[in-house]
């Protein structure tokens, strides 16, 4: 006799442990930041789940499209469809950025 063929949901869900938190990074340029977190991201592969936006800009504009993404994440994850990153990084050097300050403030209140 041939065991029968599994079919839908599995009759329990993953625990809590097996389930990797989800990070999204915005960084700033190409080459250093991101090297560095593809680096990370493969170190620790088997614990966290680091997904890095195509998007570069300056701090203001990085902050703005994690806001973005933070709001559109919540909704899709109020409508049933997935669900929330569990964080969003902005990264990037601490060089004379006009404006860096109140781009830090925002990503702070929001």
């Amino acid at each position: 006799m041939s065991p029968r063929p599994r079919s839908g949901k599995p009759k329990r869900s993953p625990s809590r442990a097996a389930v990797r938190p989800q990070l999204l990074l915005y960084v700033e340029s190409q080459r250093t930041e991101e090297e560095y977190f593809v680096y990370w991201s493969r170190l620790y592969r088997t614990t966290i789940r680091v997904t890095i936006a195509p998007e570069r800009g300056v701090p203001s504009t990085l902050v703005d499209l994690a806001i973005k993404a933070k709001r559109q994440a919540e909704r899709e994850a109020r409508r049933g469809r997935g669900s929330a990153w569990d964080d969003i990084w902005c990264v990037f050097d601490e060089d004379a950025h006009p404006g860096l300050h109140d781009a830090v403030a925002r990503a702070m209140a929001s």
